[in-house]
């Protein structure tokens, strides 16, 4: 629903997602510690992903104001990345980062 705003929350991370009419964000908030976050993170950005394709909206996933993100959180980031390229055949790049630790861009 365009303007809508939805946030989960796991442990001390939330994700916030914000539709507007041209695309989707997903705001990264406080700190991924979890040991598991793919059973969290896996069905939340796999549901944003699809709507972005079946809407024809960009998705930005907007890491600015998250705080700590642990090695077991990358994993979930990746298989996501993954699906959608594997499953729409289209190019996912465009993630922002507060510090450029990493920056994650797919080609086709």
């Amino acid at each position: 629903m365009i303007g809508s705003n939805v946030t989960f929350t796991e442990d001390q991370l939330k994700l916030e997602i914000v539709e507007a009419e041209a695309q989707i964000e997903v705001h990264w908030l406080g700190k991924s510690v979890q040991r598991n976050p793919s059973q969290f993170l896996i069905p939340k950005l796999s549901d944003v992903m699809k709507r972005g394709t079946d809407e024809d909206k960009a998705v930005v996933w907007d890491f600015r104001e998250l705080e700590y993100m642990n090695s077991s959180t990358i994993t979930p980031v990746i298989k996501t990345l993954e699906m959608v390229k594997k499953g729409s055949g289209r190019r996912v790049s465009g993630i922002l980062c507060k510090r450029p630790a990493f920056i994650i861009s797919e080609t086709s």
